[in-house]
């Protein structure tokens, strides 16, 4: 069983569509190619009327279910909205990261997570399918205009859920790409966050941090 995870904030019309637009693209483009049973958003405190809107099924902290909606598309709402206070400040980030061990033996437990966050767009079945064949690991793919391992997109197999038990807030202030214990960096695929580099028309297998203005295409 895998599921796609990712971290959500949900809170006004602008970030809604940005969803909207994600998750069709995942519905028509990924999820018949990768496989995955249902994404879940560990959601920091989203207005409520948007992930209804999403048509999410909305659990909280005590497991109380706030709405019905897809059973492929999963909400688990925190109580408490955790900001992002610097360019090192996302506490919201490390929360995400040391709730997935907490997820054993719950409903939203898997043998793998994808975390593809929701403004990255895989682009190639070249990709999915190295992805969906990855069976070990901890395994992140390199950012080359940056230098170092993207946490934006990577694969996270049984074998290593345990290791995040000690990446909680407490590692606020730390660079996630720098720390976060990666088994495997995978160099053979490229990508990049398209606002900072110019992707279009290269041959990338994804984008990262696509905004509404740019025509997102997969190219199979």
């Amino acid at each position: 069983m895998s599921s796609v995870i990712i971290p959500n904030y949900t809170f006004d019309l602008h970030s809604y569509r940005r969803m909207v637009r994600w998750l069709r693209y995942m519905d028509k483009f990924i999820k018949p190619r990768l496989g995955y049973d249902k994404i879940i958003m560990l959601d920091n405190a989203s207005d409520l009327k948007f992930l209804k809107k999403l048509g999410c099924t909305v659990h909280s902290e005590d497991n109380s279910c706030l709405a019905i909606g897809r059973d492929d598309l999963f909400a688990y709402r925190y109580e408490t909205h955790l900001p992002r206070t610097s360019m090192l400040g996302y506490s919201y980030f490390w929360r995400f990261i040391s709730t997935i061990p907490k997820l054993k033996d719950t409903f939203y437990q898997a043998d793998k997570y994808y975390h593809i966050d929701s403004d990255n767009y895989i682009q190639t079945t070249e990709l999915i399918d190295y992805m969906k064949n990855c069976n070990k690991g901890f395994v992140a793919f390199w950012e080359p205009n940056y230098n170092f391992p993207t946490s934006e997109l990577f694969i996270l197999n049984k074998d290593s859920i345990s290791q995040l038990s000690d990446y909680g807030i407490k590692r606020t202030g730390q660079m996630a790409e720098g720390v976060l214990p990666f088994t495997h960096i995978e160099k053979s695929f490229y990508g990049g966050r398209l606002p900072e580099f110019n992707l279009e028309g290269s041959q990338a297998h994804w984008l990262g941090q696509v905004t509404k203005h740019y025509k997102v295409r997969f190219r199979g």
